[in-house]
């Protein structure tokens, strides 16, 4: 009786095992049901339940990729190959394909955090690290060899990429494990010079192996992790996401992750990575209407000590380069980018003729508070004691930083200058984004949080935008009138709010409000 039943039906029940059975499964390491056996029931339920199984396809460079289970099964890019080519019934396959979860192995485990120290002769340019990248890049090569043969298909697919360690537990040539590479003690005050920073994979140069096709079927690149696939760190460094990015010729969508962290005094690293976003963005497809942006907060050892510099030549290319690709998107999230007020408004007001944002309607900022120069927008109590010690011999102040109490300032004072600086670029530029729906731009640390956001009132059209901020002890912040002018109200039309009470530790909790409707 099964046999006959309409299509429509059976699409319902089809569609349960992808939507209902998704929200339902316990954990993420549950499988989904087995619904291959039902296309060979006959060819009605054949249409109904192959687009099911080829929604979402986790595929992976080689056999015996440690890889999750998932509810398709496993495929190496051969096998995905095979089945997606050749006769018609198998090339209809593509149109299903919604989504590609790709696995790729690399043999050797030198590319989760700082664990080991050089020794005498060390050099990055060893067998291991190349045999990664080597992995890694015909990896990539092979699977977008496969997709860029498949044209370009509406409504197109998204994709995931993760790398798998094969072999863990594994030192590079020349090193030695040591447990406190990523910190500095009192035993260990070298790290600046001898730990090793971790790999992430690269594209091999082009004189050793293909380059990636353009693929235009992919309209999204997904960097991000994903529980369901317990997809952790896609561990590849900012040239290879930029590489397949702009491989991607029709890409609409891209969440960029930049999270792995660098410790504070290996200031060359963390600059280049800076700038290799900074460039990259620039290169990113035209077509691209969403981005997401997470990086690695960069905070300093401690909070009585500048954060790491982290500009080339004392301009900030990357906020200048947020700005000008955010001119053609509808979406923008930044996620503990570094950001100056570069990233609104030019500080050359000459070149502010041809800025405008005739799409952009969503903008979701959180940075760390601190300034890609190194400066501080929440200060510190000069009074406090633990201000000081970064000027004590060399073992001390090992010991405080490995402290968790000492060096440790409430920074609670708000840098009036820096955050209105801050506040009349947005104005400037909220007034060239004639679709602006939601603009968030959240500055947090542990001790305060300074926050701005400006929402659309659908019904009459006004914005409102509120100021709140959390300064413990510390005055709150008011908009003065330059600001309150530069929002287009005038300073009497502003509701404040200043309430005073005592957190769950007993300190004082100061959360201040601003708040006004204007038009922009």
């Amino acid at each position: 009786m099964g046999c006959d039943l309409p299509l429509e039906i059976l699409s319902q029940i089809a569609s349960h095992f992808t939507i209902d059975y998704d929200f339902t499964r316990r954990t993420p390491r549950e499988p989904f049901p087995l619904v291959a056996p039902f296309t060979v029931v006959s060819k009605t339920w054949q249409v109904a339940f192959e687009p099911v199984i080829y929604n979402t396809l986790l595929v992976q460079s080689k056999e015996k990729v440690v890889t999750p289970r998932c509810n398709t099964g496993l495929l190496t890019w051969e096998r995905f190959n095979e089945i997606t080519s050749g006769a018609p019934y198998r090339v209809r396959r593509r149109a299903w394909v919604r989504r590609i979860v790709y696995c790729i192995g690399v043999p050797w485990g030198i590319m989760g955090g700082y664990n080991f120290a050089k020794l005498d002769g060390y050099t990055p340019d060893n067998y291991m690290r190349h045999e990664n990248d080597e992995a890694f890049h015909y990896g990539m090569t092979n699977l977008f060899g496969v997709l860029g043969s498949w044209g370009r298909l509406e409504p197109g697919l998204s994709l995931n990429i993760s790398l798998r360690v094969e072999k863990r537990n594994v030192e590079e040539p020349l090193t030695v494990y040591e447990e406190s590479a990523d910190t500095v003690t009192t035993e260990y005050m070298t790290g600046e010079t001898d730990s090793v920073i971790p790999q992430r994979a690269s594209f091999l140069p082009g004189d050793e192996g293909p380059s990636l096709v353009e693929v235009p079927i992919i309209r999204k690149v997904d960097f991000d992790r994903n529980k369901k696939f317990q997809i952790v760190d896609h561990l590849i460094s900012v040239d290879g996401v930029m590489t397949i990015l702009k491989s991607c010729p029709f890409l609409e969508n891209a969440s960029i992750k930049m999270e792995h962290f660098l410790r504070p005094d290996h200031l060359e690293a963390l600059k280049d990575r800076r700038n290799g976003i900074a460039k990259g963005l620039l290169e990113l497809p035209s077509a691209l209407e969403v981005l997401r942006l997470s990086c690695d907060p960069e905070e300093p050892w401690a909070n009585n000590m500048d954060p790491p510099y982290v500009l080339f030549d004392g301009l900030d290319t990357l906020s200048t380069n947020i700005r000008r690709i955010s001119m053609d998107l509808v979406e923008i999230h930044l996620n503990n980018v570094r950001i100056s007020k570069e990233l609104f408004w030019p500080t050359d007001e000459s070149k502010t003729e041809n800025i405008y944002w005739p799409k952009l309607e969503v903008i979701d900022i959180k940075t760390p508070p601190f300034q890609p120069n190194g400066s501080w927008v929440f200060l510190a109590d000069s009074d406090d004691d633990n201000m000081y010690f970064e000027h004590f011999d060399e073992e001390t102040w090992a010991m405080n930083i490995s402290d968790a109490d000492a060096g440790n300032p409430r920074r609670e004072i708000l840098d009036l200058y820096t955050i209105n600086a801050l506040y009349l670029s947005a104005s400037k530029a909220v007034r060239r984004m004639p679709r602006l729906r939601k603009f968030l731009l959240d500055i947090s640390d542990f001790h305060a949080s300074m926050k701005l956001s400006v929402a659309k009132i659908q019904e009459s059209g006004k914005f409102k935008i509120e100021w709140v901020s959390c300064t413990g002890s510390q005055p709150g912040y008011r908009p003065d009138q330059e600001i309150c002018l530069a929002w287009g109200f005038d300073p009497g039309d502003l509701e404040f709010i200043d309430d005073l009470s005592l957190d769950k530790w007993g300190d004082d909790d100061r959360i201040t409000t601003s708040r006004a409707l204007v038009d922009l």
